[in-house]
């Protein structure tokens, strides 16, 4: 638990929890019973004031967290539609990987903020402590019925009723630890690869070229052109035209020429890997 508020606040003035110093109780015959009543109301108190905090806390963690993966999820289906977009439209297909960029600093965004993870974190520990809870206090009642209510309870039940508190502020607090151990494992491990990629130095990126079969190029004797991503024209002459030096990616290819005095144009997509060259045979009509 990262933030842990024993006086429990609305979320907007949430605290952390904070020890509290126990008060001074009165063991004596005559008192035992009110006494014993009172550490179970604040055994019970811990863990009410845990559950909230973890009910308050997982609302933003929540929101931040769907909406962070909603915009992944939209970013992801726009970069996988875009080439046929592309395709259709000027727009080059260079926004495709704009989208898949996008796409990866907001989940990196949201490992290093921990959004979807804590949201996880807090909706598992609030369910462990508040069956922890329901048994707790259906033991405390048990252990109430067997008392003799006619006089106060003896020194061997108070000492049993006392282990029994003992033992859930322990489990309270160790399944508040556990989910603390996990935040901070998994902080630990974001800033390591903050930290990795902050000191990496850019990869080299291999390029790739694409080269260009027309298989019709005789029809044109004044020659064809290809305009690269929307670039300048590339003029060419001839069956083959070869273009290198290309990044990895999608890259959209349109040919254009003149037949019978009339333009004629075709555009594609072609995908390039790096340190390959990627083949395109093609016919002007």
């Amino acid at each position: 638990m990262t933030e842990n508020t024993n006086n429990f606040t609305t979320p907007a003035g949430r605290r952390d929890v904070r020890p509290e110093a126990s008060p001074m109780l009165d063991w004596s015959p005559e008192q035992r019973r009110s006494s014993m009543h009172a550490v179970y109301l604040r055994a019970e108190d811990h863990a009410l004031k845990a559950i909230n905090w973890y009910l308050c806390s997982k609302v933003d963690k929540k929101k931040w967290a769907q909406q962070l993966r909603f915009s992944v999820i939209v970013l992801t289906a726009i970069a996988g539609l875009w080439p046929i977009v592309s395709e259709m439209t000027k727009i080059p297909a260079i926004y495709a990987s704009i989208a898949l960029g996008l796409a990866g600093t907001l989940l990196a965004v949201d490992k290093f903020f921990g959004f979807s993870s804590a949201w996880m974190r807090y909706i598992a520990a609030e369910h462990q402590i508040r069956q922890c809870l329901h048994e707790f206090q259906v033991d405390y009642e048990m252990e109430l019925a067997g008392w003799d209510h006619t006089q106060q309870p003896s020194v061997e039940q108070i000492q049993s009723a006392l282990n029994r508190c003992k033992a859930f502020l322990f489990q309270v607090d160790g399944i508040i630890r556990q989910e603390t151990d996990k935040w901070l494992a998994e902080f630990q491990d974001a800033i390591k690869q903050i930290d990795s990629a902050a000191a990496a130095k850019p990869e080299q990126r291999e390029s790739g070229g694409i080269n260009v079969t027309l298989s019709n190029a005789g029809q044109f004797p004044q020659g064809w052109k290809i305009i690269l991503d929307d670039g300048n024209a590339i003029d060419c002459r001839g069956k083959i035209a070869a273009i290198p030096g290309l990044s990895a990616g999608i890259h959209k290819l349109r040919l254009e020429a003149e037949l019978n005095q009339q333009p004629v144009r075709l555009e594609r997509l072609v995908a390039v890997t790096g340190g390959q060259i990627a083949e395109l045979a093609v016919e002007l009509v």
